[in-house]
């Protein structure tokens, strides 16, 4: 109690104590546009969910090498990796499990039907416009994947006439090299673009010993885009192709030299959006989405599993006054999984039905009021509801919140898993719901960007747990209830307009119904960034990433993981501001840690980066 006194007090002191400097700075204000929280373009400054965008400004002066490496410098995201960058990495937000966040790359959703998590290690950073997180239930807009929130990542596009793009090469130690072109255009009413990227890494081991795990990840994304008249028609095409070395499991030696895995994936998507008039507009959107991975291993650890996804979206959107918005639509998705020799493929459908009205009122604020109703084949009809606002109480003060409800539908391997002597899957479960709510303020002025401090509660009911029996057989049943509430600060400023700084700290509280901590779950989480322009020329970066203890379930037994700090330097100097030279070293104290036991993460390495901009 006296940690949680300590901290809530720290935050308010750093929120009243800048604001002699922040009174100094002339106040600016450039209007943030988000189009994950609504399904329309809203400005930030109007959601009443929790919201954080990660620009590709941000990103580069990260140099992150890993979409998780930009995920960690948002409070409530704990990410987890086997075994650091190629490996297989999620996220955890607000203590939620990985299956209940839906994540989308341009709009199509890249959750896996069989394990409903996702594999961010796929998803080059070099191509990424912005990251939009929406936190809190988001049943009511999105369905069954989005309990826990959305993360929504939009690769690079080009609005404006002309042409544009960047060409990258790093390299660097434990065999780090990447490469990446970016080339992006508009003529009339016609705009594309192309993004290539390669990446490779080696010379470490993921589990203790010597053996080598390197892993290589190459990917396309093409994009264009047509106007019509009041109409507009965008394609977009993404392909894959990731391979990496794996280590032995339970009962296998750690060092494996036959273990690999590879995964393809591709996907399309089709949007037509046409606009009536100045108060009706209407989208229809079309996408696919395939992957296999196949894991070979002269051993019993071979697998193949199959997911493909079919989504048809129909929304109209009606604004009859300036203050008044309606969004609403029609879902249809075709979601098949198969894991090869042990479940054959398996279709499961959903229908479902959503609107949602914003008010906007007297300019000092926003209300919503959401419902969508899921038509699934296996589990019938799921409401779900989300209520959702912010006020200004002030020119810098904002009062932020909102309420939802959430379900997440079991998975292929919940229900279709074959029976063993070791584990098998169970048909009789039923879905995970949850009713939660956030609740903040926030604060900006001059050079402060945003000062945030925000409440949350969940409860979560009919958990999904596999778990053994007295035979040590493992099944999953819907045995549990979760909570899960914590506080989130955030502190984002400029100071004397030369320092970046951003603070993100939380606080997370994942208790089970028996008072026990959730794995994977730290209590405390924090991240600090900080962006020095030395000179015109010249830049110095810092991240520092503070992870508390954790626990980890080996057999049912709980194992509790030591907390560890990360810190990443970098260094960039500019030429005639075409040109960039950066120097990035991971990991500097070489620090030697696991976010999953047995997977472990490199330690330090360094590497160089050329980017032309055109």
């Amino acid at each position: 109690m006296m940690h949680k006194l300590f901290t809530l007090g720290l935050c308010i002191g750093l929120f009243f104590s800048i604001n002699s400097f922040a009174q100094e700075q002339e106040k600016e204000h450039h209007e943030e546009i988000v189009v994950t929280a609504h399904r329309i373009e809203t400005a930030l400054d109007d959601v009443g969910s929790s919201t954080v965008v990660v620009t590709a400004k941000e990103i580069k002066e990260m140099n992150a090498a890993t979409v998780a490496e930009v995920l960690n410098s948002v409070s409530g995201i704990t990410t987890l990796s086997n075994g650091g960058p190629g490996k297989a990495s999620s996220l955890l937000l607000r203590g939620f499990h990985s299956r209940h966040t839906l994540v989308f790359v341009d709009g199509v959703r890249i959750n896996e039907n069989t394990s409903g998590g996702f594999n961010l290690s796929e998803i080059p950073v070099d191509m990424i416009e912005r990251i939009e997180v929406i936190k809190g239930a988001q049943s009511a807009v999105y369905g069954s994947d989005a309990m826990g929130g959305v993360v929504q990542i939009i690769t690079k596009q080009r609005n404006k006439q002309g042409i544009g793009g960047s060409l990258e090469a790093q390299a660097g130690s434990r065999d780090h090299q990447k490469f990446s072109l970016n080339v992006n255009g508009k003529s009339g009413d016609v705009n594309y673009g192309v993004s290539y990227s390669k990446y490779s890494l080696g010379d470490y081991s993921i589990a203790p010993g010597d053996e080598e795990d390197p892993f290589e990840s190459e990917n396309f994304i093409g994009k264009v885009g047509v106007q019509l008249g009041d109409s507009k028609i965008d394609l977009m095409t993404r392909y894959s192709d990731n391979e990496t070395d794996l280590d032995g499991g339970w009962g296998l030696p750690e060092e494996d030299d036959d273990r690999e895995q590879s995964s393809k994936l591709s996907t399309t998507n089709l949007k037509w959006t046409h606009a009536f008039n100045s108060k009706l507009s209407h989208v229809f959107d079309a996408s696919y989405h395939s992957q296999e991975t196949v894991g070979k291993d002269d051993g019993f650890q071979s697998y193949k599993y199959e997911n493909t996804s079919t989504q048809l979206h129909y929304q109209l959107n009606y604004q009859p006054t300036d203050s008044l918005t309606v969004v609403s639509g029609l879902a249809h998705d075709e979601n098949t999984g198969q894991n090869e020799g042990f479940i054959e493929k398996q279709t499961i459908s959903t229908t479902a039905l959503h609107a949602e009205l914003l008010w906007k009122f007297y300019e000092k604020g926003m209300l919503t009021l959401g419902a969508r109703n899921d038509d699934h084949e296996l589990f019938g009809n799921e409401t779900t509801y989300r209520l959702s606002g912010n006020a200004s109480l002030t020119d810098d003060l904002k009062l932020h919140g909102a309420f939802g409800t959430g379900f997440k539908a079991p998975t292929v391997n919940d229900l279709f898993w074959p029976e063993s002597p070791w584990s098998t899957g169970n048909p009789d479960l039923n879905p995970e719901t949850s009713e939660g709510y956030d609740l903040g303020l926030t604060w900006s002025r001059g050079n402060i960007k945003a000062i945030d401090l925000t409440f949350f509660s969940n409860d979560v009911k009919d958990l999904i747990v596999w778990a053994p029996d007295e035979n040590y057989r493992y099944s999953p049943e819907n045995i549990d209830e979760a909570t899960l509430e914590g506080l989130e600060f955030r502190f984002q400023a400029q100071f004397a307009s030369a320092v970046d700084f951003n603070l993100n700290y939380t606080y997370l509280k994942a208790e089970d119904s028996m008072g026990e901590q959730l794995p994977h779950r730290p209590e405390n989480q924090a991240q600090i960034g900080l962006n020095w322009n030395v000179t015109s020329n010249f830049s110095f970066r810092t991240d520092f990433l503070y992870k508390g203890d954790r626990t980890e379930n080996l057999a049912g037994v709980p194992t509790t993981m030591d907390s560890y700090t990360k810190v990443n330097l970098g260094l960039a100097y500019s030429l005639k501001e075409r040109y960039r030279i950066a120097l990035q070293v991971e990991n500097a104290t070489d620090e030697e840690y696991e976010e999953h036991i047995g997977y472990g993460i490199p330690g330090r390495y360094g590497y160089l980066i050329f980017t032309a901009t055109f």
